[in-house]
């Protein structure tokens, strides 16, 4: 679904909106390309391949293919499950003086947003899932903000169905509700995902399938994970919307 976008992009200490809006006849890779082409000093990542990049059209076709799925669960699911090893994780930069090119797979979620990220490593967790939202069908609104914070703020997004002063396990909460953590030491950020339920036999522990979740060797990669609820990363919310549940 391709609206009109506006991309943030960090000027040395000044920001410049810029705005993309699309004509109807616009596909998303000329979108992506007049965002790719814009004279900003940063772009949508730390390097992007070139829009003639064969690499685009077969990550677009990887989300054309997850979102066949219809439900946010289910799309969410599909990366998990279905999607080609090379698009999984963020694409290793082991050397920051010597950034590498961002997954462009990655890079797509966040033409879903209002935020510009700066290298597939920005943290993507809450691109993906409002992708996941918004190219379901029906579509959800979701927050258009890669920042995970964003389904809480003023209000929240959807209805809570469950908060951290709330017992342990959410016997509200149903598998595709929205999962939102906060950073006890950054309250700013933290994470967000889809919930799959409470850990079986470890009490206090969710289960969660999202984007920007670590694995074992430490990439960030899409996953069904356990997560303490009550660790520096806290669980705050989780939330609901009419249809989000039907997985």
């Amino acid at each position: 679904m391709w609206t009109r976008r506006s991309f943030i992009a960090q000027s040395g200490l000044a920001l410049a909106a810029i705005a993309s809006a699309r004509a109807d006849d616009e596909t998303w890779s000329s979108v992506l390309a007049k965002t790719i082409n814009t004279r900003n000093p940063i772009t949508l990542g730390r390097i992007l391949l070139p829009p003639s990049s064969p690499l685009w059209q077969e990550a677009h076709q990887q989300l054309d293919q997850a979102s066949k799925a219809r439900n946010p669960y289910s799309i969410a699911k599909y990366f998990v499950t279905s999607l080609p090893a090379k698009f999984q994780t963020a694409w290793p930069e082991p050397n920051p003086a010597h950034p590498t090119v961002a997954n462009p797979l990655i890079v797509l979620f966040f033409l879903s947003t209002n935020t510009q990220p700066v290298g597939d490593k920005t943290p993507w967790c809450s691109a993906f899932v409002n992708w996941c939202l918004q190219n379901a069908s029906p579509k959800f609104a979701g927050t258009n903000d890669s920042g995970s914070q964003s389904f809480v703020r003023n209000g929240g997004w959807g209805t809570e169905v469950w908060n951290k002063a709330d017992v342990w396990p959410p016997t509200e909460a149903r598998r595709g509700d929205v999962a939102v953590f906060t950073d006890k030491s950054d309250p700013a950020h933290g994470h967000v995902a889809f919930f799959d339920g409470a850990t079986p036999h470890q009490p206090n522990h969710v289960d969660v399938l999202g984007g920007n979740q670590f694995n074992q060797a430490g990439l960030h990669t899409f996953s069904l994970k356990s997560l303490g609820i009550h660790n520096n990363l806290e669980l705050v919310s989780i939330r609901t919307e009419k249809g989000l549940r039907d997985v």
